[in-house]
């Protein structure tokens, strides 16, 4: 890159930066500190939310409908012993 084209970067970057710590502090600014509802945002804003597995409630290993299409059930070896 270029002189100029690396400073124009730098400064684009700067600013995107800004927007996104101001957009931040928005969200996080009427939450109580160390509130759950403010960690729950924090775990939002960062990409870290926690997975709901509610889906699996529904998939049981011996069930005709199971999506875990390849699944077969462990062979043991208790004759071999």
């Amino acid at each position: 890159m270029r002189r100029g084209a690396v400073a124009a970067a730098d400064s684009i970057t700067a600013r995107i930066g800004q927007r996104i710590k101001s957009h931040n502090r928005a969200l996080l600014l009427h939450l109580p500190r160390d509130s759950t509802q403010m960690w729950a945002q924090v775990r939002k804003v960062t990409g870290k939310e926690k997975c709901n597995h509610d889906v699996f409630k529904y998939v049981t290993p011996n069930s005709s409908t199971s999506t875990l299409l390849p699944y077969q059930p462990i062979q043991t070896t208790d004759h071999l012993t």
